[in-house]
C-alpha cells in the first residue's frame, strides 16, 4: 500500500497516539520539517519501542529520539572528516613516493613499476586510471587533466590522484612495489603519531593496508546509513 502525504500536525498526532511524549509540539514540528520524519522517526524510534509493536515505552519523549539522531549524525560527521583527512594524506604520499621512484612520464601506467606478482590487478587498475584520463579529456568544461595535457603533454600522478576514488587509491597502494609501500607506511606512522600526540604507532605495509581497507568499508557503510 502507498504511504500518503502527512502534514506536520498529522505526524505529531500519529506519534502521540503511539504514546510518545512531545513537550514542545512547535519545536518538534520544526525538527521534523528540517530533518525529515522518515530519517528521525523510522530510523531511531526502534530503540524506544515495545518489541513487536508501534507503541513507545512508558515516559519516552520526542527529545530523546532527536538526541539519538543528532548523536549519530555527529559521530558520522567526525568519522567522515577523519576519513577525508586520511584519504588526502594517502593520495599525497603515494603521488610523492611513487613519482620519486618512477620519474618518467605516465609512470603510473607502466605495469613494470608495480608489484610483478599482481599483474592482473595492476592491469585493471591502470585501465581504470586511463579511462578517467580519457573521460576528463572529453569534458567540455576545463579541468586540471585537460590543462596538463594541453600545456605539458603529460598528466602527473599528483594531478590524476584527485580524480581517483578512495578504493582505487587503496588498491594503488596495495599494488605498489614493497619498497615504495614501506616508505609510505613509515610516513603514515609519523603522521599518526603527530596527530595522536604519541610515539607508539609503528605501521608496516600490511598493517597499513589492512587499516585502509577497513576504513574504506566502514566509510561506505556510514555513507549508506
Amino acid at each position: 500500500m502507498s504511504k500518503p502525504f502527512k502534514t506536520l500536525d498529522e505526524q505529531i498526532s500519529i506519534l502521540k497516539s503511539r504514546g510518545l511524549i512531545i513537550p514542545d509540539e512547535e519545536a518538534a514540528k520544526l525538527s521534523l520539517l528540517c530533518n525529515n520524519y522518515y530519517n528521525v522517526i523510522n530510523y531511531y524510534s526502534k530503540f524506544f519501542m515495545v518489541g513487536g509493536t508501534d507503541n513507545y515505552l512508558p515516559d519516552v519523549s520526542f527529545n530523546e529520539i532527536l538526541s539519538v539522531y543528532y548523536f549519530d549524525k555527529e559521530i558520522k560527521s567526525i568519522f567522515l572528516k577523519a576519513t577525508i583527512d586520511i584519504e588526502k594524506c594517502l593520495k599525497s604520499m603515494i603521488a610523492y613516493y611513487f613519482s620519486e621512484a618512477h620519474s618518467e612520464d605516465y609512470s603510473y601506467l607502466n605495469v613494470n613499476n608495480f608489484d610483478c606478482s599482481k599483474i592482473t590487478k595492476t592491469v585493471n587498475l591502470i585501465s581504470g586510471i586511463s579511462k578517467t584520463i580519457a573521460q576528463k579529456e572529453r569534458e567540455k568544461i576545463d579541468n586540471s587533466v585537460k590543462h596538463y595535457l594541453n600545456h605539458h603533454f603529460n598528466v602527473p600522478l599528483w594531478v590524476i590522484m584527485n580524480y581517483l576514488s578512495f578504493g582505487q587509491v587503496v588498491q594503488f597502494y596495495e599494488l605498489m612495489k614493497q619498497s615504495d609501500q614501506n616508505k609510505i607506511a613509515k610516513r603514515f606512522s609519523d603522521f599518526s603519531n603527530k596527530a595522536l600526540n604519541t610515539t607508539t604507532v609503528h605501521l608496516d605495509s600490511k598493517k597499513l593496508l589492512s587499516y585502509l581497507k577497513n576504513i574504506g568499508l566502514t566509510s561506505n557503510l556510514v555513507t549508506l546509513l
